[in-house]
């Protein structure tokens, strides 16, 4: 049994953020191309580096949702659980003095 392993591609935050929820396409580490599905990003490859075979250019599609765009709710989420937890403790405390 042959086992294919795939690494994802290095992109940079700015990279990713330009191009989540796109398909790109890349040559020698680099974004070549972009496209709404992989036969787009390698048409719109093609075009740009037309001396380029289509088995020398790699397709990813770049997920919408990544640690890169999740932190910030993550942080407000855990402030939100936080204040909560302060309002309960004074609750708790009020009622240990009636």
């Amino acid at each position: 049994m042959t086992e294919i392993v795939v690494k994802a591609p290095k992109i940079s935050p700015e990279e990713y953020k330009k191009y989540r929820g796109k398909t790109v396409a890349i040559y020698k580490g680099k974004i070549i191309a972009e496209g709404n599905n992989s036969n787009e990003a390698l048409q719109n490859a093609m075009r740009k580096k037309p001396k380029l075979k289509p088995e020398q250019i790699e397709i990813y599609y770049i997920q919408i949702a990544d640690a890169l765009t999740t932190e910030e709710p993550i942080k407000e989420e855990k402030k939100a659980i936080n204040e909560k937890d302060e309002i309960a403790s004074e609750e708790e405390l009020m009622n240990t003095l009636d």
